[in-house]
């Protein structure tokens, strides 16, 4: 379940103008308890909310899809960006955005390591969404720099093995995604290395953690 959005950020001063940047994050970026996260585009949203239902219905196993818990980052950045507008100009200070949105994602990508850290089973979707081959040189992107961020995550957390192991067997399932087409600037992240250490997984043999 989203958590609510705050409306004030007043129960987060220290003293005026300075905000408590661990009171931040831990309301609006929480740990919950979850046995899967799902690193993904949002671009396959669907498919991976029908992914986290069928694996909450036949295995009882919880997914952390970040965009539904925690899809109110931008929500938090329009509230602390008050403090970098200037009502003679309105204008926004470019200087002072650049901090506020930097310390922000940067809560953002430590609450995402500890929600990594703290599952049992990280499952990346692999999609045209989330990997381009836009060259020889480079084959496997992504110009996302939260799957570019979570795949470094992944390889970086500890390795604990849980208590009951389960495996089951289903049915591989086919679904089409559209390839969003963007003429404007991308940033390419090279995510070959990443790739190559993670288990690939089918989906007619599954194995979950229960």
């Amino acid at each position: 379940q989203r958590v609510i959005v705050k409306e004030s950020l007043d129960e987060y001063y220290v003293k005026e103008n300075i905000l408590d940047g661990q009171k931040l994050m831990d309301k609006w970026f929480p740990k919950i308890n979850a046995h899967i996260f799902l690193s993904h585009s949002h671009a396959d949203k669907d498919f991976v909310y029908s992914m986290a239902g069928f694996l909450y219905r036949e295995f009882g196993l919880i997914s952390f899809i970040d965009s539904v818990v925690w899809g109110y980052a931008d929500e938090l950045l329009r509230q602390v960006d008050q403090h970098c507008y200037d009502s003679v100009s309105k204008t926004y200070n470019y200087f002072m955005r650049n901090k506020t949105t930097s310390n922000i994602y940067l809560m953002l990508n430590n609450a995402l390591y500890n929600m990594i850290d703290c599952t049992e089973c990280i499952i990346f979707i692999d999609t045209p969404n989330s990997v381009k081959k836009i060259s020889e040189v480079l084959r496997d992107v992504t110009y996302s720099p939260w799957i570019y961020s979570e795949l470094n995550l992944i390889n970086k957390v500890r390795k604990v093995k849980p208590n009951r192991i389960l495996v089951k067997g289903f049915e591989k399932r086919s679904y089409t995604l559209n390839e969003s087409v963007t003429e404007s600037l991308q940033i390419a992240h090279d995510i070959s290395t990443q790739l190559k250490a993670l288990n690939k997984l089918e989906m007619r043999d599954i194995s979950v953690m229960l």
